[in-house]
């Protein structure tokens, strides 16, 4: 299985409202429409959103945890 490819700089990081701290960041994914993913990465798991805003990354920390449950 081959990894995903980064398609941003540096991971954004931010923490969760229950302490957990995760990274976000851009993926090339020919499954999405738009042919990028966000990954959300922590600990605890992670999570991969194919729909969200262009502007993601000026998101706060609330924004991004939310954003993070979308599918």
């Amino acid at each position: 299985m081959t990894q995903p490819t980064s398609v941003g700089s540096d991971p954004i990081r931010f923490i969760a409202p229950c302490g957990t701290h995760w990274a976000v960041y851009e993926i090339k994914d020919p499954a999405a429409e738009s042919g990028r993913a966000l990954i959300f990465v922590s600990d605890a798991g992670f999570r991969r959103v194919r729909d969200y805003p262009a502007e993601w990354g000026t998101l706060d920390d609330d924004q991004l945890w939310a954003l993070s449950w979308n599918k």
